[in-house]
């Protein structure tokens, strides 16, 4: 189930979601409300996490903006949901934007600030994001602008 990813191996339980195969993502992201119109786009890599009987247990996704990065749509499966899911997911793509390289991860949240709170991410003001965050579409135009804006600083400032 391992995929390589230029000098990079994505471990058995995750895979990377081609662009051709991105609808039970967007399936799910739709019923969830949460923004679907772009994750076919450039710089976009999703993922799709599974137990360990190989059941789907939820999807995220990292967004390049220059030297940071977006995370993007973290969902679990409803019936995965308080099982724990969404923690690992989430650790493991900060894990995946730190091996990419990314100084910050910045992210957009209408429900989960203590969620990503819990995992080192600090609220910010919208407008203190870089510019290659600010320009993406979904900070510019597919979250509502009443969205929490989150960071977690994954290098150490030189």
């Amino acid at each position: 189930m391992s995929k390589p990813r230029g000098d990079r191996q994505v471990p058995p339980g995750v895979r990377e979601i081609s662009r051709d195969s991105l609808n039970d993502l967007v399936t799910l992201l739709a019923s969830e409300g949460l923004p679907i119109e772009d994750v076919a786009e450039p710089e976009r890599r999703f993922f799709a996490f599974f137990n360990a009987d190989g059941a789907t247990v939820g999807y995220g996704g990292l967004e390049r903006a220059d030297g940071d990065m977006l995370l993007r749509s973290v969902v679990t499966t409803p019936k995965e949901r308080r099982a724990g899911y969404g923690r690992m997911l989430t650790q493991w793509l900060i894990a995946e934007a730190e091996r990419s390289g990314a100084g910050d991860l910045y992210l957009l949240t209408t429900t989960a600030r203590d969620f990503f709170a819990k995992l080192g991410f600090e609220v910010v003001e919208r407008t203190s994001v870089p510019p290659a965050i600010a320009i993406s579409r979904e900070f510019s135009s597919l979250c509502p602008s009443t969205a929490i804006t989150m960071k977690r600083r994954l290098r150490a400032e030189p």
